[in-house]
């Protein structure tokens, strides 16, 4: 998709729209090509890319935040403890990181957006998230109904 304009490409229901036919990106696909593997291979391990990021991420918090095997080879509270506050920063930093990007400084915008929700929208009465869209099923008047009818007292 080509980036010329903010609001090029966007329709009433859809804002992104990726160029076609989608091509199949697969490394396991039939018959083998060893020249696609091999640059897939060049391409998403031997550059600076989400996933050699994650890998050394991973590997630096294994030798500098996580406990050593040594001290976690017996249950104890300190060690677990110390598991638990490295894991919960990670989902912090990372789930707030990207709130604070998308939500509150509406860094992406409506680029690359699917559902093009405005935001008054979602404080009004007609939203999804609305209890006025709560299934009949979990409302009062449905679950008394329910009982009236599962007593068998015939009380209606």
């Amino acid at each position: 998709m080509s980036d010329t304009g903010d609001m090029e490409g966007m329709s009433r229901e859809w804002n992104y729209h990726p160029d076609l036919p989608l091509h199949d990106p697969s490394i396991f696909r039939w018959p083998p090509d060893p020249g696609f593997l091999a640059r897939w291979f060049a391409r998403n391990w031997l550059t600076l890319s989400e996933r050699v990021m994650m890998v050394i991420v991973s590997v630096g918090l294994w030798f500098w935040a996580y406990p050593s095997l040594d001290r976690a080879e017996e249950f104890a509270l300190g060690w677990i403890a110390q598991v638990w506050a490295v894991n919960f920063a990670i989902i912090f930093l990372t789930a707030g990181g990207l709130h604070w990007f998308f939500y509150i400084r509406k860094g992406q915008g409506k680029r690359l957006k699917f559902d093009p929700v405005p935001d008054p929208y979602l404080n009004s009465r007609a939203s999804r998230t609305h209890k006025s869209m709560m299934p009949p099923s979990f409302t009062r008047s449905s679950l008394t109904d329910w009982m009236k009818q599962a007593c068998g007292c015939g009380c209606s």
